[in-house]
């Protein structure tokens, strides 16, 4: 299925309990919460969809022998938001890219596309807010809850980039 509003709500839930209740125990959303996803939401489903991979980032790409680089990894394949998988990549917490350097290559896809980037640039955020809100729900998981070292270690970078988009969006 499509991303929808319920599938959006899924991975705020999925942040807001996954993440946030293991490491502020007792804490539950506020209407405050609540209202800035229900915002966030409507930001994402005001965009025309198209086919987003759902996991583009940097594990799953990888190069042959050929040098020709190839995507792995399609179980979460569905239609979405134009920027997920562009958000996916350039706030990817196993690759931090600096902020300035994120900036040129999104406003460069931008021209690629024949697209206004100062424009665009509220529509990726609110992408890059949602991306890392579910990758965070999962380091919450298997991290903390599943005590995988390899993903708590990305939680705070996570954070970190999320603070950062999110400010802006």
């Amino acid at each position: 299925p499509a991303f929808d509003k319920g599938l959006y709500c899924f991975e705020h839930q999925y942040f807001a309990n996954e993440l946030v209740a293991r490491v502020l125990p007792g804490w539950k959303p506020t209407v405050g919460f609540d209202r800035e996803m229900d915002q966030l939401s409507k930001n994402l489903l005001n965009m025309p969809e198209v086919w987003v991979h759902r996991d583009f980032q940097s594990k799953n790409l990888m190069i042959d022998q050929s040098g020709a680089v190839r995507l792995v990894d399609f179980q979460g394949i569905r239609r979405g938001h134009r920027f997920y998988d562009l958000a996916s990549l350039l706030c990817d917490p196993y690759a931090i890219l600096p902020s300035e350097e994120r900036e040129v290559l999104f406003f460069s896809f931008c021209r690629k596309k024949g697209s206004d980037g100062v424009q665009e640039r509220p529509a990726f955020l609110s992408a890059c807010t949602q991306r890392l809100m579910q990758a965070l729900g999962a380091y919450g998981r298997f991290g903390i809850g599943g005590e995988v070292g390899f993903f708590r270690e990305k939680i705070s970078g996570a954070l970190e980039l999320l603070g950062e988009v999110a400010g802006e969006a």
